[in-house]
């Protein structure tokens, strides 16, 4: 996390820099930022792709998310046993699927070419999932899907997430404000102005609950993919066969507070507002959450403490 977290804060300065040399294009910072942090730690480079790869790489995550329980077959498994005549829905499913692999190869390939080659830098394809001594067992499309799924969950997520804060930032302003009065406390003092870091994150809960109630207010996935049923099991009077699939129903779980469609902060200073699992369900639960929480709620932490110390957020009107 220390070493993630020094990335972090590299990559974040840079956008700070983005913002200020081109304001409008405010979106496009946070996803070169997210995507350039998971780079670096699954291939070991900096971002050095075009704008037209990043773009292709943001289009296959919002089908792959937009796609989460659109299909029948997410819901019942057994329809895939029809005949191919009987599923209509396959060829739609697989020209995406062909899409998606040729984006990923294009990614995929130069990364492992240079592993091949001894060329690569230190990364976790280079020293874990292709190395000798702890070689993923599957084939080498099975691996570039591993490799780029990592980089998908690591920079979508997080750039819908400081999306999500630019328009808390314009609808209330008073908490932004809030957020900033803390942040000035420890950066902007007599005797101390600097950057927000890694290591003021234990002490600006503010932010870190904003963070959560940003994750609450506008929830970036509206189901969780599902959760399959190893063993058969009771619970509260139901019984529930091996193989049934269970999904968060995210809107409703996040809107079980007073007032959900207020932004508040507030409703996560309880003592564990720097645990991005402790009573939010964004993350998953479970021995299936989220392998990178952690490493988000850090990323996340850094930015909007910045960006709250930084920059003002007004709207503009386009004509």
């Amino acid at each position: 996390m220390k070493q993630y977290g020094s990335w972090q804060e590299l990559e974040s300065t840079q956008m700070l820099a983005e913002y200020l040399f081109q304001p409008e294009r405010w979106y496009r910072h946070h996803y070169r930022y997210a995507n350039s942090v998971v780079h670096r730690i699954a291939l070991g480079e900096r971002l050095v792709k075009s704008g037209k790869e990043l773009a292709e790489l943001q289009d296959v995550v919002t089908h792959f998310v937009g796609s989460i329980g659109t299909s029948l077959v997410d819901w019942f498994p057994e329809l895939d046993k029809l005949p191919r005549m009987l599923q209509p829905w396959r060829k739609h499913w697989e020209k995406l699927g062909d899409w998606n692999e040729e984006v990923y190869k294009s990614w995929w390939i130069p990364a492992r070419e240079k592993v091949e080659n001894g060329t690569a830098p230190p990364s976790w394809v280079r020293d874990v999932l292709l190395h000798p001594d702890t070689k993923f067992t599957g084939n080498d499309q099975e691996a570039m899907y591993v490799a780029l799924q990592l980089l998908e969950a690591g920079s979508d997520t997080t750039r819908e997430a400081l999306n999500i804060f630019a328009m808390a930032a314009l609808c209330f302003p008073d908490k932004f404000q809030k957020a900033r009065e803390e942040v000035d406390s420890q950066c902007s003092t007599t005797k101390n102005f600097r950057l927000p870091g890694i290591d003021d994150l234990g002490n600006m809960p503010y932010i870190c609950a904003m963070i959560k109630e940003l994750l609450r207010w506008r929830p970036i996935f509206s189901f969780t993919p599902d959760h399959v049923l190893t063993s058969d099991m009771e619970f509260e009077g139901y019984n529930f066969p091996a193989g049934v699939g269970f999904v968060i129903n995210e809107i409703p779980v996040c809107n079980e507070c007073e007032d959900p469609e207020d932004f508040k902060p507030e409703r996560w200073l309880d003592g564990h507002e720097t645990d991005a699992a402790h009573g939010l369900w964004q993350f998953g639960g479970g021995r299936r959450i989220c392998v990178g929480y952690r490493l988000a709620f850090q990323g996340l932490f850094i930015n909007v403490a910045r960006l709250v110390f930084c920059y003002n957020y007004e709207a503009v009107s386009w004509e």
